[in-house]
C-alpha cells in the first residue's frame, strides 16, 4: 500500500478511492482460501490496493504472492465492486471507497504461508462452514461463490448482474429512466424496429415506463443481462441488446438486439453484438452463445454472419406475421473455442 500511504501523508484520514484487486482461490475440493487479517480480525480473500503503473491482474498476482506465498496461473474475472456500498473505515480511522476487480483462480502452485505480516492465519474453508466474521467488502463475493458451489457442485463463473461494456463507439450499460425520451425518438416507437424481434411498439413515455421498470427490477435478479446501447458521440440510446434466454445448467444463452432505424448501416449492431459475445464467454463463462433471425431479415443475418455464428437450421413456419403469413426461425450458434479461434485469426 505504498501509494495509499503516500497519499495519507498529505490527505490524512479523509476518504480516498482505493483501486485494487482480490482473488477467490479454490482448491480441488471446492474449498475457498480465506485469511484472517492482523489489522481488523476479519476473514477475507487475498486482496489489496494497486501501486502506480499496475494493472488489476498484476495487482492481484502480487498481493496473493505477498500474502500467501502462492503463484497464480490462469485468472478469470468474476466481479467488480464500486460505489457507496464499498465505503469502509479502518480501525485507525482511515476511510476509503473501494473500486476493485475480483478474480477466480483454481490454477496455483507453491506452499501456503503468510509472508507479509498482514495475516494472522489462513486456510481453505468448506462453503458449508465459513467463519462468521467475514470482511464486509469481501462478503458479497465470498457468499456468491459459495452459493454457486452449493447449487452447482462447482463454480461456473457466471455473473449475477449486468455490467457496463465499453467499445470504440458505444457504451453498453444498464437502462435508466432518463433513457425514455431517447428510446421513443430512436427505436421503441418504430414498428419496423420492434416487430423485427417481437417486442411491443410504444408511442408515449407512459407506455415505456413499465418496460423500463421491468428492466431495472430485472437487474436485481441472477442471470439477467440487458444493456442500453448508447452512442458515445451523441449520448443517445440507439437500441438495446440482451441475453434474454440464459440456461445456467447447460451454460448457453441467446442474444436479442435492436438498433434504431437512423443508426442502422453503421456497424453498431455488429460492434455491440461482438462485445456481448465476448462478455458471455469471458465474464459469464458460457460454453455456447446462440442467436436467431427470420429469413426475411437480411440485415440481421449479415450481422450474425459477421460475428462468426454458425448456421444450425430452421424451425419452419415458426412466426405468424401480421398479414397472416408464416415465417421460419433460423438458428445460429457459436462455441467458446470457435470464438477464441476467430479472435486469434
Amino acid at each position: 500500500m505504498g501509494y495509499i500511504l503516500d497519499l495519507r501523508k498529505t490527505l490524512g484520514q479523509r476518504p480516498l478511492i482505493m483501486s485494487g484487486a482480490g482473488v477467490v482461490i479454490l482448491n480441488d475440493d471446492n474449498k475457498i482460501l480465506l485469511q484472517k487479517r492482523v489489522d481488523n480480525g476479519f476473514w477475507g480473500i487475498p486482496a489489496g490496493s494497486m501501486e502506480l503503473g499496475e494493472s488489476f491482474e498484476e495487482c492481484a498476482r502480487r498481493e496473493v504472492l505477498e500474502e500467501t506465498g502462492l503463484t497464480l496461473g490462469k485468472l478469470e474475472i468474476f466481479a467488480t465492486e464500486s460505489g457507496r456500498d464499498t465505503h469502509y473505515t479502518y480501525p485507525n480511522g482511515d476511510e476509503v471507497y473501494v473500486a476493485a476487480v475480483f478474480y477466480i483462480c483454481r490454477d496455483f502452485k507453491g506452499e501456503l504461508k503468510a509472508t507479509d505480516g498482514e495475516v494472522l492465519t489462513q486456510g481453505f474453508f468448506d462453503v458449508e462452514d465459513l467463519p462468521d466474521n467475514i470482511d464486509p467488502i469481501n462478503e458479497p463475493i465470498i457468499r456468491r461463490v459459495a452459493a454457486d458451489i452449493k447449487n452447482n457442485g462447482k463454480h461456473s463463473l457466471k455473473k449475477t448482474y449486468t455490467e457496463t461494456i465499453y467499445t470504440d463507439r458505444l457504451i453498453l450499460r444498464k437502462f435508466e429512466y432518463s433513457d425514455v425520451d431517447s428510446m421513443l425518438k430512436n427505436w421503441i416507437s418504430k414498428p419496423e424496429v420492434q416487430l423485427n424481434y417481437g417486442e411491443p411498439v410504444c408511442a408515449t413515455s407512459e407506455e415505456v415506463k413499465p418496460i423500463i421498470d421491468e428492466y431495472i427490477n430485472g437487474y436485481n435478479n441472477p442471470n439477467y443481462y440487458r444493456w442500453a446501447v448508447i452512442e458515445k458521440e451523441s449520448g443517445e440510446c440507439i437500441g438495446q441488446i440482451a441475453y434474454f434466454l440464459v440456461d445456467t445448467g447447460n451454460k448457453f444463452a441467446e442474444i436479442e438486439y435492436c438498433i434504431g432505424t437512423a443508426y442502422q448501416g453503421r456497424g453498431y449492431a455488429t460492434e455491440s453484438c461482438r462485445s456481448v459475445i465476448d462478455y458471455g464467454f469471458n465474464t459469464i463463462g458460457l460454453h455456447k452463445v446462440q442467436i436467431c433471425a427470420r429469413p426475411s431479415n437480411t440485415a440481421s443475418r449479415k450481422v450474425i454472419e459477421k460475428c462468426g455464428f454458425i448456421y444450425e437450421g430452421e424451425l419452419r413456419d415458426y412466426f405468424r406475421m401480421e398479414d397472416g403469413s408464416f415465417e421460419g426461425r433460423m438458428y445460429y450458434s457459436l462455441m467458446r473455442e470457435e470464438w477464441e479461434y476467430g479472435k486469434r485469426g
